[in-house]
């Protein structure tokens, strides 16, 4: 039902790179989900405590922490995405990088000026064909990416090095 399909969209916003919080809430029959994004994984006031019982407080109270799942009326859960490794430079040096991050869980994004240059060579990346200086918008690079730097034109290199240090992401080589 309702849950089914919002764990099948949180999938597809996961692979997106968007962090995501599923609240849960119980009603007289049943529970109401909500799914929402959540860029600093922080509850809105409302949300950070659960709803318990008159017993399952006097449960806490008493210093019994065992309330039955059925007391606890709300809950919420969050939902981080892989990391993401962001090559510039779509060589033939770089399928073996972008295969083994993919392998190792890695969401990869490929760019490049080169049209040729990405043409059936990463099937399982996003790709970019654009500028060095448009990289950064076009991926929507981030503090949360890993940087590899490796399209071999020192020029080029260096452009893309310069529009992405100012985001300061976990990573560049």
């Amino acid at each position: 039902g309702q849950l089914y399909k919002l764990l099948v969209q949180a999938s597809d916003r996961l692979a997106r790179g968007e962090k995501l919080i599923l609240f849960r809430e119980a009603l007289e029959k049943g529970f109401a989900y909500k799914l929402e994004l959540d860029p600093e994984i922080v509850l809105p006031q409302s949300k950070k405590h659960p709803k318990l019982s008159h017993s399952a407080k006097e449960n806490l109270a008493a210093g019994r922490f065992m309330a039955a799942p059925a007391e606890l009326t709300a809950f919420h859960t969050s939902f981080v995405p892989k990391p993401r490794l962001v090559i510039f430079g779509g060589g033939r040096d770089v399928v073996p990088i972008a295969e083994l991050a993919d392998r190792v869980g890695f969401r990869v994004a490929v760019a490049d000026w080169r049209e040729g240059s990405l043409h059936n060579k990463f099937p399982r990346a996003e790709q970019v064909i654009c500028s060095p200086m448009e990289v950064v918008q076009r991926l929507g690079v981030a503090r949360e990416d890993y940087v590899l730097i490796c399209s071999h034109q020192l020029g080029r290199d260096r452009q893309f090095l310069e529009s992405v240090i100012p985001l300061a992401p976990l990573y560049i080589g």
